[in-house]
Parts: structure tokens; sequence; C-alpha cells
């Protein structure tokens, strides 16, 4: 689903709560290290990944795909 809504000119938004207590220190620097970590990904363009599978569980897949983007 992410891949989904993350591709072609779609924007995403992250929100990193930290916190001004100091023992909440270490846990603050790993939310603000991981957020540098996110800005700096690019996303290119959004590719199908089809998995090798019998043919009963790819239409299996395919029927659960689309009742779920359906319901969206």
């Amino acid at each position: 689903m992410c891949s989904v809504s993350a591709g072609g000119d779609s924007k995403t938004l992250m929100i990193v709560q930290i916190a001004p207590v100091e023992k909440n220190v270490g846990e603050t620097l790993a939310s603000l290290n991981f957020a540098q970590r996110v800005r700096t990904v690019e996303l290119g363009a959004a590719s199908k990944h089809v998995e090798n599978g019998d043919a009963k569980t790819n239409a299996e897949v395919c029927c659960l795909r689309q009742v779920f983007f359906s319901e969206i």
C-alpha cells in the first residue's frame, strides 16, 4: 500500500515527536537521525512486483487487491 500511495507525484509527510525531558535524549536523537535519513530518500517510478506462484494463488491475490482498493 505504501508503494501505491508514495509513487508518482505524490508527497509524503513524516511527523517526528521529540521530548524535552533529559531522560529521553537517546530516543529523541534516534528519532531525529531517522528523520534525517528519511529526508534524503528519493523514490523512483513505481514498478510492479510479481512473484512466481501458482495460478490459483495469483488469482486470489488479484481478487483481494480489487476488494481492498475498491474499499479505500
